[in-house]
């Protein structure tokens, strides 16, 4: 079948493109792309923050970072799809990290 009719039945039967593309990655090449996300996070941050900042400027400016690289990356494929999306659920995760810093 069609890639293109699958995500069309995917979205009327109720499903989000996202969450097809995504299926179209293994869980080997998931992984990939959230380690890449997390090991360019981590060096920006590092980077941010041995140059004077707050820890939580840092994050927020190597997330901020992170997310610009990622959607300039000019090719639609569920690679970057599932980047995109990968981006935001890191920052999530972040986000609550500082929170629980916080209480």
């Amino acid at each position: 079948m069609d890639k293109d009719f699958e995500q069309t039945m995917a979205i009327l039967s109720g499903g989000s493109a996202d969450k097809f593309i995504a299926q179209q990655l293994n869980a080997t090449d998931k992984r990939q792309i959230d380690n890449a996300i997390e090991e360019i996070f981590s060096g920006l941050s590092l980077k941010n923050w041995l140059a004077g900042g707050v820890l939580g400027d840092a994050w927020n400016n190597a997330q901020d970072a992170v997310r610009d690289m990622v959607f300039a990356i000019q090719f639609d494929n569920p690679a970057t799809v599932y980047a995109r999306v990968s981006v935001f659920e890191h920052r999530k995760k972040y986000a609550l990290k500082a929170y629980i810093r916080h209480i």
